[in-house]
């Protein structure tokens, strides 16, 4: 399976990113830019910013639209309105 690791926002979100690709690549799956096909595009986001957020969101919807293969999407966001309800 051919995944793809798209990351928006901080360095934090990067780093998560790498060791997500690392644990998925042990376990046999291959790992593609994030401009290639993929079976399942995992995409890692962090949305405390208005134009962070409207990035993630055209890059989502483009890989909706775009892919040739079936395709499986899980986004990842961390939104500071919803972490600021929580306190």
């Amino acid at each position: 399976m051919r995944v793809a690791f798209p990351v928006f926002g901080c360095k934090l979100n990067q780093s998560e990113s790498e060791a997500l690709a690392s644990a998925f690549r042990s376990q046999g799956f291959f790992i593609v830019s994030p401009f290639e096909n993929a079976d399942l595009y995992i995409v890692n986001t962090c949305a405390v910013t208005s134009k962070s957020e409207q990035k993630a969101r055209r890059i989502i919807r483009k890989i909706a639209r775009e892919r040739k293969v079936p395709t499986r999407l899980l986004v990842n966001e961390w939104l500071k309105e919803r972490l600021e309800s929580l306190q």
